[in-house]
């Protein structure tokens, strides 16, 4: 019987500090609520890296595996975002810490955020029709 314990006891401090990562699934919703097609246009150094088109009331997403917990906003890999409307007026984003005051698809607070299951979490970022009235005019 002593001896059980004793095996109990060392197979205790054998696997207690073992601990186990935990792998999270972080899906990435964006949404064009904005009433005109947008493309989603990702720079890197001043060269473009990725644009996707996003119809009207469509939505894209990316699915991203991490370990330990949420994932950051994948646009964080580029150094700013250009959101095109209709091809006749932009919005730039740019992973800026002083810009916490206005919407930015680069922070966490600028998403609606749902788990869904444990260790699952889907983040949403609408691109809302105030958005297209409150982009700049290319050439106007």
């Amino acid at each position: 019987m002593t001896y059980l314990i004793k095996i109990g006891v060392l197979f205790l401090l054998v696997f207690q500090s073992c601990t186990v990562d935990k792998v999270t699934l972080t899906e990435f919703v964006y949404i064009n609520e904005s009433g005109v097609t947008i493309n989603f246009i990702h720079y890197k150094n001043g060269i473009e890296e990725k644009s996707i088109e996003i119809e009207i009331n469509n939505s894209f997403s990316i699915k991203v595996d991490d370990i330990g917990g949420l994932s950051a906003p994948q646009i964080q890999h580029f150094d700013s975002v250009y959101i095109l409307f209709d091809k006749n007026r932009y919005l730039v984003y740019k992973l800026d810490p002083n810009d916490r005051v206005n919407r930015n698809p680069y922070f966490f607070d600028s998403y609606e955020k749902e788990k869904l299951r444990r260790n699952y979490y889907k983040l949403t970022y609408v691109f809302a029709y105030d958005d297209f009235l409150n982009a700049k005019e290319i050439n106007p």
